[in-house]
């Protein structure tokens, strides 16, 4: 499946996906294989917004970063959440960065900052929806759960 991703971008096989799925069609992808799609796709929205990504699934204490890059002269670490809104049934809408918890953010922040060696760092927050279409939303510094959008992409 990644392959596929590979050959025709990862928006394009999302989008494909989603259209098999709503028509009842074929199998989407196990979640490990939408996780690094949406990874893909998140590094290449990066890059192209002119970031340089430094490192990919990195190991670290805290547990593991799924992208380490540099937005000018800043260090951050992006924690890629991929999937749809889900709401249970009587429940609420949940979005894939809410299952960021702030345990998860005060990690990632304590990795960052040791990355960082004393320069200036940031965790952000990217989550990749997949419902309709596409979508892209940035959360940049974040610092407890849940926390506002600070950039939105449509594809």
């Amino acid at each position: 499946m990644l392959a596929l991703a590979l050959r025709l971008g990862p928006t394009r096989l999302l989008e494909r996906l989603a259209r098999r799925r709503r028509a009842g069609g074929a199998r989407f992808p196990s979640r490990t294989e939408l996780g690094r799609i949406g990874e893909e796709l998140v590094a290449r929205w990066l890059a192209a917004c002119g970031w340089t990504i430094v490192a990919r699934n990195l190991r670290a204490p805290e547990g593991e970063l799924d992208l380490v890059g540099r937005d000018g002269p800043t260090l951050v670490v992006v924690e890629v959440k991929t999937g749809r809104v889900y709401a249970p049934p009587g429940g609420t809408a949940r979005r894939p960065a809410e299952r960021v918890s702030r345990t998860d953010v005060q990690r990632r922040r304590r990795a960052a900052q040791r990355i960082a060696r004393g320069g200036p760092f940031r965790f952000d927050v990217v989550e990749v929806l997949t419902d309709r279409r596409v979508e892209i939303v940035h959360r940049a510094d974040v610092r407890g759960s849940h926390s506002r959008p600070a950039a939105r992409e449509n594809r």
